[in-house]
């Protein structure tokens, strides 16, 4: 086999594997949770498909082009390692976000600073603030308590954005638990009016 028509055959693989890899990507974040959504949430507008659409145009570059143009070889090569590294770092975290359920019991009550309960209010625990993990997410009751069944282990207590209350403001910090094996955990955030 002559020499250019190694680079060819060379090229179209390395090209078919740059779109393998970002199509892989994006089957990944389709197996998250809540597929249907990420799937809307991909295709409307998200970062992720932005990603796979640019780990596919140098993917596609190699594939259909057999000469070599040193400046445009070299800056779809950049390009395809960036969108390699963008993908990964992107979909791997949300998807391996884990599940911290378990057989203690965590009860968080949130008040205003009249001590009154602040019920439907979203509540979110995991490891660090962000997509909650399985088992990671409850809705304050009338009493204004949200309860959770956790592994011990500390962690982040924050509220999704989407559905707090505009007359509150969001706590500027996170506040932490501590979550110990046998023992139920009892933590009360104050909320503070606009």
């Amino acid at each position: 086999m002559e020499k250019a028509k190694k680079i060819e055959v060379f090229r179209f693989f390395f090209g078919l594997a740059i779109i393998a890899y970002a199509l892989i990507m994006f089957a990944l974040l389709l197996i998250a949770k809540d597929a249907l959504g990420m799937f809307l949430f991909a295709l409307i507008g998200s970062p992720y498909g932005l990603q796979v659409i640019f780990a596919c145009i140098p993917g596609l570059y190699f594939m259909f082009t057999s000469k070599i143009r040193w400046k445009v070889d070299v800056l779809m090569g950049i390009l395809a390692i960036l969108s390699i590294l963008l993908t990964t770092t992107s979909f791997i975290p949300e998807i391996t976000a884990g599940d911290i359920s378990g057989n203690n019991l965590v009860v968080i009550k949130v008040v205003d600073k009249d001590n009154l309960p602040i019920v439907g209010l979203e509540v979110d625990i995991g490891a660090k603030p962000g997509p909650p993990p399985e088992g990671g997410i409850a809705i304050t009751e009338e009493n204004g308590t949200a309860r959770f069944n956790l592994k011990a282990g500390t962690y982040y207590i924050y509220f999704n954005d989407n559905n707090f209350p505009k007359e509150y403001k969001q706590p500027s910090e996170f506040e932490t638990i501590n979550v110990v094996d046998g023992k139920t955990t009892l933590k009360t955030i104050t909320l503070e009016k606009k």
